[in-house]
């Protein structure tokens, strides 16, 4: 699974085709809000991730939310189509999976999206 994955336009000759960002840091914000429980165990219990083709299979395993050892967050890994759910008692259990969904329904709200065209941008020579 790429860590960072950067796209860009060399030239865009269509009348559609927005781009969309999502404001991970804004969605969790308001995740941590609403349920400081279950962000706290997204944070803390690692996933595994699992992509499989053909000969090809990637494994990993880390927190859905990564953090530096200050707090401040690094990154968001969120992939349904690829992660497990942790081993937890049901308790926990619970709590990380109505985390884990409500984290989906944010990431996917238009209140957190950024839609832009790309657009050809002139590069100068600098000297």
């Amino acid at each position: 699974m790429p860590w960072i994955q950067l796209l860009h336009c060399i030239e865009n000759q269509t009348s559609g085709g927005l781009s969309t960002l999502v404001d991970s840091l804004s969605v969790l914000e308001k995740l941590k809000k609403e349920d400081p429980e279950g962000y706290k165990l997204l944070c803390e219990v690692p996933v595994r991730y699992r992509y499989v083709e053909e000969d090809v299979e990637l494994v990993e395993r880390r927190t859905i939310i990564e953090s530096d050892n200050t707090g401040k967050i690094t990154g968001v890994t969120y992939s349904p189509r690829l992660d497990y759910l942790p081993l937890l008692p049901n308790d926990q259990l619970v709590i990380f999976h109505r985390a884990r969904k409500r984290l989906g329904q944010l990431l996917s709200s238009p209140e957190f999206e950024w839609r832009f065209r790309l657009e050809l941008v002139p590069v100068t020579n600098v000297s």
